[in-house]
């Protein structure tokens, strides 16, 4: 054991005090000999004193009323100056019969929040210093039965001298983890989840007891008959545990005045199974109600050396359960029993669950920390993976809002004594909700405020993840918890991880950063830490990891390179899209650190352009090696600084600095660009400085206000005839001269002007069959800083029904246009400081038609928990929730929601922020979706993590069927009443559809194919050629929403690419315009929509009794309805003559010089589709296009009847 007696003596006489007035203790000289009875404690470090038993009982006696003084010594070597006074662990009535047993309570006169708790008993004397910012610390005797020697030392150095048996926590066999974790709920929500505790004390009658065995451990036996040793060990452990609570919880125990009567001092005739804490659970509670009466204590528990510990949930003032409370250890002493032990399993009585996320003894709804958790609830050291070997001395965040619920409103608020402290709640606020990038540090900060002056805050920030997680944690978890928590300091700000892993490069096992996109919340805990009684406060904020953004790294400086004092360097850092959305860190903070990283007492630059580069100028400091830069999100939480210490040189010559405030200008043209231009002094220069410019560009003038300059003064520079040049960024130097030097800083002009005419990429004009919700997307335009759009029902932009401005992004996912089957038009605009560009001519698209699904909800009765979402990808089209809490256990229907999704693949998720599902205990609900036909496409009515949803996949498939017929002219034969097959006879007809290549837009269809055998049928059935089949909106009839190329038959049946019927669209049922086109006939479509679904409807165009869209459309020949034959061009004109005529295609498919010529193929000038193109003699292909045009006046033409 190491040894700081010397250090501490001299200090002590540094210190001004007078150890003779209120010490008890001195340092022991090193001649002194060791204490060679058995220690109990033999810590890694610590500091040794001798006791003085007079001053002892002077100053801790049974006589000691009131406030007093007192200096204790510390593990350092220091001294800490302590205020104390009596407090009541045991009732007066025990305390009368045991006056050796002394028990204080006090606080650190040095640092204020600081509490201690004292006692003297015929053990000796103790001490429990709680500092949350050095480490809590402690005096215990030195050894067993020695009461003139003690060691003072950190918890963190806690080693016993005996081995410890591994300690296990289980939980009672009557605790339902997710009923109580639903009552846990329900308390919590009636208390009001932001209050942890009302700010008064609540005093609970203790009934403890002890095993033989236990007793035996501490002194008291048969032979001696002495109650008093055992009764001593357990007031000090009561006294300690007391402080953990009052802080915490707001709640204190005292023994009741016939505690004796639970001390056994036999192991054989006491009634405990010492070896089994699950068998004394029933035990304890027989014997509390049988020797202290049920009615006169409000929680029992028993202390043995054995059987680990066990407790059961919420049991306080519980008649059937209060006293099933065990905590069992071979070395039943000191903070590890008292603290680590003792606490956890009372914890549990008062409500609290296990914190760890672990496996053992998961308590689901609690598990926030990560792996063995580090906190009193934890498994600290027995539930590997452990984060540490022991707890540390303070309650989770989530740990005290159950207690604070189960004593404040639940089964454990009904039996103590409620005492008004007067002590008013303090306030905090964590802050708003942040989006920050991937694999980047940062820094949460609190403000916190309280109305009693003088209390001392706390805070202490923990992650609130609780799903089931690979431990310890890793980067690519996108759920549970990745960060530990720390005990709570006076500083309300928590770097994430630890500055010094940030500062050393290090990735800490317990605090690891997300390289994936994810939500982490968080919750902010601030502690009065008034003695007696505290009253807390906790606040919430998420923070949202961007997967498409970071790491944000500091580029530069980043090895140990060395700079001059006053000089201007550039700092470089990698932007990784933090600039854009989401994360949208416009600005960033540039700081110096001097002690290697740790503090930023200067700043370089503030909220200057997150652009990846800037000059910074030097202060004029002195020398130092351990500089670190720190660029950190202006606005945000997010930061990086330098990987390793670089040098600055000390500048003591006499010189002058040059500093641009902003070394970027921008300016819309033809106005002026305006830099503020700053000059120092460096030791009393004084010489006058001459400003330039060099590398401006032809056409631009600059001028200086004031030139030269004296070091110290300020002048500007004046950039004019900016309209000289285009629209763009422009770099040159501004120049410094005078007697110490020349000097030069690069600066940047950005010309802007009204920006451009933006050009839209999607959905395309005239657009069919688009998801409602699709993103409208462009392209970027040069000097756009923002856009600006609208969404109207009409082609004429008049009935606005969306609008949104400010979009940094060159696609908008608009909130309105989602109704299926419906026609929207849209614009866009450029936005920039200049002013608004040019506004887009109106684009239209239609979406498509929908298939009608119905959400049910029914929830238990805590409704207000239940959210669920309907997403497509990463695209929410439906979420409802929360809803209404109902008064009591039971169910209730909600109103039946009813969608119409599209066609595709979706998720159901469905989130309950308990945690514990909406079913069970509380009422069986659920959350189900239900097709047109009352199928269940998706339910869930199973427990959920909370945060963590439970998804359901299901898909939507529709489609409808058709059969159709239709003539084309070219190939029609009126004797015979169908069309011949001259194309496939002289194999001319490709396997592949050629609509595609032509330029025919495709929705669902394109590249269909069919097979040789396919065309070797002949007959009727004989195909003459491909034809293309579309069906558009009911809303908009020039809205292609679906597209088919299929196989025309001879007796005009129309087949689909493998010679069968009836086609198939892959679109919802419902009503559609047909339309069928082809490739040298101009098309035509139904007058009106045909309702279709999945039995086939017959499109007959044959018939000349079927209607169709616009003037005469169809050709009748010999009583049979045939599409006009003639569009060479593939356009929608026939033309004869003039310009793109569609008979000069003819003659030069043949050559174009000898009319007479003929050229076989698969031809879009083989009118008559014969195989054979011919421009002059009988069945040639040009005759036909005049005929269809009037025949007489070769300047008519015919417009194909398609909207």
């Amino acid at each position: 054991m190491n040894r700081v007696g010397l250090a501490l003596a001299g200090s002590l006489a540094c210190s001004g005090l007078s150890a003779q007035v209120d010490t008890f203790w001195s340092v022991p000289s090193p001649s002194r000999s060791e204490v060679n009875a058995d220690r109990q404690f033999v810590p890694e470090q610590a500091l040794e004193i001798d006791l003085s038993s007079d001053r002892l009982d002077l100053l801790f006696g049974r006589n000691v009323q009131g406030v007093h003084e007192v200096t204790l010594p510390h593990p350092s070597g220091t001294v800490e100056r302590v205020r104390y006074w009596p407090n009541e662990v045991m009732h007066p009535e025990l305390a009368a019969r045991y006056p050796g047993i002394r028990t204080f309570s006090g606080e650190s006169l040095d640092r204020p929040g600081v509490q201690v708790r004292l006692d003297l008993t015929e053990h000796g004397f103790h001490a429990m210093v709680m500092d949350d910012d050095q480490g809590w610390w402690f005096i215990d005797p030195a050894a067993h039965g020695i009461q003139g020697r003690a060691i003072v030392r950190r918890k963190a150095d806690r080693r016993t001298g005996a081995v410890t048996a591994p300690f296990q926590c289980t939980y009672d066999e009557v605790n339902d983890l997710t009923t109580i974790a639903q009552q846990t709920r329900a308390w919590i929500q009636e208390m009001g989840a932001d209050r942890v505790g009302d700010c008064q004390v609540r005093t609970y009658r203790l009934a403890l007891a002890c095993t033989g065995e236990y007793a035996n451990f501490h002194g008291s036996n048969t032979t001696n008959n002495n109650k008093a040793p055992a009764l001593a060990a357990m007031v000090t452990t009561m006294n300690r545990v007391n402080a953990q609570f009052e802080r915490d919880a707001t709640l204190t125990m005292v023994l009741v005045p016939n505690t004796d009567a639970l001390i056994y001092l036999d192991p054989a005739t006491d009634p405990y199974t010492n070896g089994s804490g699950s068998t004394m659970l029933g035990q304890n509670q027989s014997t509390c109600d049988a020797l202290i009466g049920t009615a006169n204590y409000d929680i029992g528990h028993v202390f043995s050396t054995g059987g680990g510990g066990i407790a059961q949930l919420n049991s306080p003032c519980s008649s059937s359960g209060k006293a099933r409370g065990v905590t069992g250890s071979n070395m039943p002493v000191g903070d590890a029993f008292d603290i680590d032990y003792v606490a956890h399993e009372m914890g549990h009585q008062y409500g609290a669950n296990h914190t760890q996320n672990n496996a053992c003894n998961r308590a689901s709804a609690a598990a926030f920390e990560p792996g063995s958790a580090s906190t009193i609830m934890g498994y600290a050291g027995i539930c590997a993976p452990n984060i540490q070997d022991n707890s540390d001395a303070y309650f989770h965040a989530y740990s005290m809002l159950e207690m604070a619920a189960n004593i404040t409103v639940g089964t454990s608020s009904t039996c103590p004594v409620v005492t008004a402290t007067g002590n008013s709640a303090p306030s905090v606020n964590a802050g708003m909700d942040r989006t920050i990038p991937r694999s980047t540090p940062f820094v949460l900060s609190a403000t916190g405020s309280d109305p009693n002056p003088g209390n001392a805050l706390s805070y202490c920030w923990e992650q609130m993840n609780n799903q089931v997680s690979t431990q310890p944690p890793v980067a690519t978890s996108a759920s549970g918890p990745s960060f530990r928590s720390f005990a709570p300091t006076t500083s309300p700000d928590r770097h994430f991880p630890t500055l010094s892993a940030v500062v050393s490069g290090n990735t800490p096992t317990w605090e690891v950063l997300s390289s994936v996109a994810r939500t982490f919340n968080f919750r902010v805990t601030m502690r009065d830490n008034v003695v007696g009684g505290g009253c807390n406060d906790q606040d919430d904020m998420t923070v949202t990891v961007a997967g498409s953004a970071g790491p944000f790294l500091v580029s530069q400086p980043n090895t140990n390179v060395s700079w001059p004092a006053n000089s201007t360097q550039t700092v470089t850092w990698d932007v990784a899209a933090t600039n854009t959305a989401p994360v949208n860190c416009a600005n960033v903070d540039i700081l110096l650190s001097l002690d290697g990283g740790f503090t930023y007492p200067f700043t370089l630059l503030a909220a200057t352009p997150n652009d990846g580069s800037q000059l910074v100028l030097l202060p004029n400091i002195p020398a130092t090696t351990t500089a670190r830069v720190m660029v950190k999100a202006s606005g945000n939480i997010f930061y990086d600084i330098s990987n390793v210490d670089f040098a600055i040189t000390a500048n003591s010559s006499p010189d002058y600095t040059l500093n641009i405030a902003s070394t970027t200008v921008a300016v819309c043209q033809p106005g002026n660009a305006v830099y503020d231009v700053q000059t120092g002094s460096v030791s009393g220069y004084v010489q006058p400085v001459v400003l330039g410019t060099t590398g401006l560009p032809n056409g631009l003038t600059a001028t200086f206000g004031t030139n030269p300059v004296i070091p110290g003064g300020t002048t500007t520079l004046t950039i004019s005839g900016t309209q000289n040049q285009l629209p763009g960024s422009y770099g040159f130097d501004i120049t410094a001269s005078s007697a110490s030097g020349n000097r030069s800083v690069p600066l940047m002009l950005e010309l802007k002007n009204v920006p451009g005419t933006v050009l839209r990429t999607a959905p395309l004009d005239g657009a069919g069959g688009v998801t409602p919700g699709s993103a409208l997307t462009w392209a970027g335009t040069t000097s756009a800083d923002t856009y600006a759009l609208q969404i109207a029902s009409d082609a004429g932009m008049v009935n606005i029904i969306e609008t949104a401005q400010g979009i940094n992004s060159t696609s908008y996912t608009p909130g309105s246009a989602s109704d299926p089957s419906t026609t929207y038009h849209w614009t866009v605009q450029a936005v920039n400081a200049c002013g608004f560009g040019e506004v887009t001519t109106p684009w239209s698209f239609t979406t498509a038609a929908c298939i009608p699904v119905q959400v049910q909800v029914t929830i238990d009765r805590y409704g207000d928990e239940t959210t669920w979402e309907v997403v497509q990808g990463a695209t929410v089209v439906a979420s409802g929730g929360p809803y209404a809490q109902l008064p009591a256990n039971g169910v209730q229907a909600q109103a039946p929601l009813d969608l119409c999704l599209t066609a595709g693949c979706y998720e159901l998720k469905v989130y309950d922020s308990f945690g514990d599902g909406n079913c069970c205990a509380y009422g069986n609900g659920f959350v189900r979706l239900l097709d047109g036909s009352a199928t269940v496409l998706a339910n869930v009515s199973q427990d959920i993590n909370a945060g963590a949803p439970a998804v359901v996949p299901f898909c939507l498939t529709a489609q409808v069927s058709l059969n159709a017929r239709v003539y084309l002219e070219g190939p029609f034969v009126v004797a015979q009443t169908v069309m011949h097959d001259s194309l496939r006879v002289h194999d001319h007809i490709p396997l592949q559809e050629p609509y595609t290549s032509l330029g025919f837009a495709q929705y669902g269809g394109g590249g269909e194919t069919t097979t040789p055998q396919v065309l070797t049928t002949t007959g009727n059935d004989a195909i003459v050629d491909w034809i293309r089949v579309e069906l558009r909106a009911a809303s908009n009839n020039a809205a292609v929403v679906a597209t088919l190329q299929a196989l025309l038959q001879r007796d005009g049946d129309v087949v689909s690419d493998d010679g069968t019927s009836p086609l198939v669209f892959n679109v919802v049922p419902g009503s559609y315009y047909v339309a069928i086109r082809h490739r040298n006939h101009l098309g035509c479509m139904t007058l009106a929509t045909r309702t279709l679904g999945g039995t086939p409807t017959m499109i007959d165009l044959t018939l000349n009794a079927t209607s169709t869209f616009g003037t005469e459309a169809r050709k009748v020949i010999g009583g049979n309805s045939v599409l006009w034959s003639g569009n060479v061009l593939v356009d929608e004109l026939l033309k004869y003559s003039g310009v793109d005529n569609d008979r000069d295609p003819i003659l030069q498919a043949i050559g174009g010089t000898v009319p007479t010529a003929t050229s076989s193929g698969y031809l879009s000038a083989d009118v008559n589709m014969d195989g054979l193109v011919k421009y002059s003699g009988v069945g040639n292909d040009r005759d036909p296009i005049l005929s269809n045009i009037g025949g007489t006046v070769p300047t008519n033409t015919r417009l194909e009847q398609l909207p």
